[in-house]
């Protein structure tokens, strides 16, 4: 754990220590900076950036890796930040990479990120975790759910 308080709203002044609990810390930093500026709401009308928090915790089992891509898994999509920037933070390669795989392009369905997903193994951990934490929240339209509950079988055949 990082010993010093960072105040929400500063930037860090350099870049991330890349030992794994201050990556998880400045994991958790981004998101919540970049989440307290948005205020949005998710389809369940939960506050959305508390969403990576759960996923977070669904995947703790599996190491600090997967804790910080959990935390990181939407920023790109839905707070602007880049994978450079991730990279410039000092976040690892592994975990860059597997932000990348969970993050939908533009000119792709969701089943075709799916199938990206598969490809890497912490991504695919991180996204099951993710259509859990979704699916354990309600409130979704039967659309949703049908199309979550196939993502979450094709993701686990991945694993045979």
């Amino acid at each position: 754990m990082m010993s010093e308080k960072i105040h929400i709203g500063d930037p860090p002044e350099e870049k991330a220590d890349t030992s794994k609990s201050a990556m998880v810390n400045s994991a958790a930093y981004l998101l919540v900076s970049r989440g307290m500026s948005r205020k949005g709401k998710d389809r369940s009308g939960f506050v959305d950036w508390l969403h990576p928090f759960g996923v977070a915790e669904k995947v703790r089992m599996y190491g600090e890796e997967a804790y910080t891509v959990a935390l990181l898994h939407d920023v790109v999509e839905d707070y602007e930040v880049t994978l450079e920037a991730l990279r410039d933070l000092g976040f690892p390669e592994i975990i860059v990479l597997a932000v990348d795989a969970m993050s939908r392009r533009e000119d792709e369905t969701y089943f075709q990120c799916i199938e990206r997903i598969k490809k890497n193994r912490l991504a695919t951990i991180v996204k099951i975790a993710d259509i859990s934490h979704n699916l354990s929240r309600g409130n979704s339209a039967a659309s949703l759910y049908f199309r979550w509950q196939t993502a979450l079988t094709r993701l686990k055949s991945s694993w045979i």
